[in-house]
């Protein structure tokens, strides 16, 4: 609550917050010292190539990505403004490494990650030119440990540190998957071919 904001001058990692501040500037100067802190490049660098493109980039790939991020320009895109996402984002899909299992030659076994249910679905969805109707799509990953607005935490449905068990690899989509998760996916996709997953079709994946 407004009441019980804490007015007085406050230090963040080795910054200063002055004072007097209303909780909407305080807030602003909060996040711009994390903004700039030299740290956050290569953490948002990381998550980011983990969701589109490897569970398991090289340090030279994130550093890459950081250096885009801090700077906001990758070759023509972005504004040159730290934190920019059009230079992050072109960055990670223009990299050599985001492309190098083109080629059997520069392939590498730990590239690669295991999609996450919600977009397992809407990758199966897209594939056959599905349009929603509006209802049910949202609990379809609940088979597959990831009813999509019931996460177990505040953290979302595992941990991006999360290493495959048995292995030294990252793998954060992994800690869903399971024997009986695995075989939901097959369903769900089975059933999408072959059968119906809406009531407002007759067979297909014409509609969700």
């Amino acid at each position: 609550m407004k009441s019980d904001h804490d007015a007085g001058a406050k230090t963040l990692l080795g910054q200063s917050v002055p004072a007097g501040q209303s909780t909407t500037n305080e807030l602003d100067s909060v996040l711009t010292i994390i903004f700039n802190h030299p740290n956050l490049p290569p953490f948002i660098a990381k998550q980011l190539i983990e969701k589109l493109v490897t569970s398991n980039p090289s340090p030279a790939y994130v550093q890459r990505v950081a250096q885009a991020f801090s700077s906001g320009q990758f070759n023509s895109y972005g504004s040159g403004k730290r934190g920019d996402l059009k230079a992050a984002v072109a960055a990670i899909l223009l990299d050599p490494e985001a492309r190098q299992g083109d080629s059997s030659a520069t392939a590498n076994s730990t590239d690669g990650k295991l999609r996450e249910p919600v977009i397992m679905m809407v990758g199966v969805a897209r594939a056959f030119h599905a349009k929603a109707d509006g209802s049910g799509f949202e609990t379809r990953g609940a088979n597959m440990s990831q009813d999509i607005f019931n996460s177990g935490t505040v953290f979302n449905f595992f941990r991006p540190t999360y290493t495959i068990p048995q292995t030294t690899l990252n793998g954060p989509e992994f800690a869903i998957f399971n024997t009986n998760t695995s075989l939901s996916r097959l369903n769900f996709t089975n059933t999408a071919i072959y059968r119906q997953i809406s009531a407002t079709t007759q067979t297909g994946f014409s509609a969700l």
